[in-house]
């Protein structure tokens, strides 16, 4: 990696990566940027956890002080045959617990459902055509949401593809335009 002299855009930490990577080493902590307001932790670039923000929730699940790190991991998406979505929960920077999910997640939160002493949180995390409790890092709950009546366009679509008679760029055209027409709602799958 060749940093080119001048350019504003490269800073400490990037000189930090240009130089672990010569070495073939990977870097596990960032250099703080003196302008930044932000605190760097921790870095790892083959950690493997593939989330988004509406995926991700700080709390201290056992009333003890402490602040867990709760991510809903996507896992591997090139896979999607077979699924890995996992719910992950770190204490500082080890794996404390892992849960595997059913379907692709999309928001996980924190959320109070007693009012016993002391308050210990349950997770709700929203995955497919459900959202799941976890109490105490366990399954707790599961509420199913009612099914949709899946348009016969957006069926023909997913036959066709399933027989080989459409193309990717073709099946994403015509789901686009029944989205964008908005006479048709589709499942969550089209949407992806």
């Amino acid at each position: 990696m060749a940093l080119i002299k001048g350019d504003k855009s490269s800073s400490k930490y990037n000189q930090e990566v240009a130089n672990n990577n010569e070495n073939e080493t990977r870097p596990t902590t960032a250099v703080a940027d003196p302008k930044s307001k932000w605190l760097p932790a921790h870095a790892d670039f083959v950690a493997g956890i593939n989330t988004v923000e509406t995926c991700m929730e700080l709390v201290d699940l056992f009333a003890e002080g402490s602040v867990n790190l709760v991510i809903a991991d996507f896992g591997n998406i090139l896979l999607m045959p077979k699924l890995q979505t996992k719910l992950k929960v770190f204490k500082g920077f080890s794996l404390l617990k892992e849960n595997n999910l059913t379907d692709l997640p999309c928001a996980v939160v924190a959320c109070y459902m007693d009012t016993l002493q002391p308050r210990i949180p349950a997770l709700a995390v929203a995955s497919g055509s459900a959202v799941f409790l976890f109490k105490s890092l366990r399954p707790y709950y599961k509420f199913v949401l009612p099914q949709l009546d899946i348009a016969q366009v957006e069926k023909d679509v997913w036959l066709k593809a399933r027989e080989g008679n459409i193309d990717i760029q073709a099946m994403h055209d015509v789901l686009n335009d029944l989205h964008r027409a908005g006479t048709t709602t589709l499942t969550h799958r089209s949407y992806m």
